[in-house]
């Protein structure tokens, strides 16, 4: 695969710039989904054929769905239309109020919280667009808070948790009680990795993708036929 050099990299950036940053919407199913096209343009446009394992996953029926990083709810919409109730977090307030006006405007069980997710809360600084590269950067004068992992242990228990949070994934996987607390409640997991790193060598997991990792399936499997949990 061709890598830009710096010069074209800072070319298609200034080329980007020129691209109004209006909102539009593409369908998925049924469902109009509202992105800007500025921030969104490239990653909408390709983002079902590069992630056609993903995708599929999605597209079934689990019961509870986190999708931490959800930007402006692209696997949201997929796995709501496949009757899933699903809790939608981002740190971009942009990406959430697109993504609450795709939930107005259908008939789908998407809830919407503007906060970033991480295993301590802590400040980090404000996100002004809703460009789904978008991370968290820590700034403590600033007047942003994320959500802690223990305000995630006590809402409802997901059957899904799906993770893209540009790297930040990392500090989840090396949490013991973030572990514990996906193993104990049989929580299938799916993070989008964005290292080589390979996490949980003991728990059951597969590769959807090339950069899709789904974790403690087999767990899951398990529980929904009444057999015993894998730990």
């Amino acid at each position: 695969m061709y890598t830009p050099t710096n010069e074209e990299t800072k070319m298609i950036r200034a080329i980007k710039m020129l691209i109004p940053p209006i909102t539009v919407w593409r369908k998925v199913g049924a469902t109009r989904v509202y992105f800007n096209l500025r921030d969104g343009l490239d990653y909408v446009r390709a983002w079902k054929a590069r992630e056609t394992e993903v995708y599929d996953f999605m597209n079934q029926h689990f019961g509870i769905v986190y999708d931490i990083g959800c930007n402006i709810g692209l696997y949201s919409v997929v796995s709501a239309q496949a009757g899933n109730a699903v809790f939608c977090y981002d740190l971009s307030e942009d990406a959430c109020d697109l993504l609450k006006k795709t939930a107005d405007k259908s008939d789908l069980q998407i809830s919407v919280f503007n906060k970033a997710i991480t295993v301590v809360s802590r400040r980090h600084e404000p996100v002004k667009n809703s460009h789904p590269e978008n991370r968290v950067l820590d700034d403590t004068d600033s007047g942003c808070y994320s959500l802690g992992l223990s305000y995630l242990m006590n809402c409802v228990t997901p059957n899904l948790i799906k993770m893209d949070i540009e790297g930040g994934e990392s500090e989840f996987m090396d949490s013991t009680v973030f572990k514990h607390w996906v193993l104990d409640n049989n929580i299938q997991l799916l993070i989008e990795r964005h290292s080589s790193i390979e996490y949980w060598p003991d728990v059951y997991q597969r590769k959807l993708s090339k950069t899709h990792t789904l974790y403690n399936y087999k767990s899951a499997e398990r529980q929904k036929e009444g057999g015993e949990q894998n730990i």
